[in-house]
């Protein structure tokens, strides 16, 4: 997993998240979204956020068990945290927990 460690540091989900860029900013990432005609969303999440991100590009059937565990958060602050980045409009579940598979979006 590559995350990055500076500002200067730029990473993009292209295949996943089509039309935005994630830039490292001072205390957290801002997300900018392009979508129909060129208007952008800007989204500010943080470190950790950007990691659980990073986890379902990775790999999309990934549980919030693997995910808490990988992120060393207890289940309960993920889950929160999955559930603030759903209210974002970041990602969403597809499916069922067991066979399911989450999706990053598009805005």
């Amino acid at each position: 997993m590559i995350i990055p460690k500076k500002e200067s540091d730029r990473i993009e989900f292209k295949p996943a998240l089509n039309n935005a860029v994630f830039e490292i900013m001072p205390g957290g990432l801002a997300v900018t979204v392009y979508g129909i005609a060129d208007m952008k969303t800007d989204l500010k999440i943080n470190d950790i956020d950007n990691i659980i991100l990073h986890l379902i590009n990775e790999n999309s059937q990934i549980s919030i068990t693997d995910i808490a565990k990988k992120i060393e958060r207890g289940l309960t602050a993920t889950k929160e945290r999955i559930s603030k980045l759903k209210a974002k409009g970041l990602i969403e579940r597809v499916g069922a927990d067991k066979g399911g598979y989450w999706k990053i979006k598009n805005k």
